[in-house]
């Protein structure tokens, strides 16, 4: 009986068309590569493609081949990322100590002019622009 379901269920996967049995195509990434940190918390793309990382050692962007690190002078050691969100020209940061701006462009980090002073949960925009910050 159980080799008549092996064999139903083998000819049914033989059936379907090669687009339903997709070929998925990873690549592990590590300290090895450049990583701060192995521990990732975000991953977002930004409209230029790159791939974002928020770690538990600082912000990381990817762009197929090599890994970028950047940290956040003003936070000092602890550069903990807690929220991604990307922006036209920026890539907005969340942290245990507020939220920063990233201006692409420049590489440069700016402190958003917010009175916060616990964990940045989730960053998000709403329909008209406007940067929403949970904490």
């Amino acid at each position: 009986m159980k080799s008549r379901i092996l064999f139903l269920l083998i000819t049914l996967l033989s059936l379907l068309p090669p687009s339903a049995r997709a070929d998925y195509r990873y690549r592990n990434i590590t300290m090895n590569d450049g990583l701060a940190a192995n521990a990732v918390r975000n991953i977002v793309q930004d409209p230029f493609g790159f791939i974002w990382l928020g770690t538990d050692n600082g912000l990381c962007r990817y762009d197929g081949t090599q890994i970028l690190h950047f940290k956040i002078p003003e936070l000092g050691v602890s550069q903990y990322i807690t929220a991604l969100l990307p922006g036209k020209k920026e890539m907005y940061v969340g942290t245990e100590k507020g939220v920063f701006a990233l201006h692409i462009a420049s590489t440069q980090f700016e402190r958003l002019p917010m009175d916060i002073h616990s964990m940045v949960s989730n960053l998000s925009f709403d329909k008209d622009g406007s940067l929403w910050v949970a904490t």
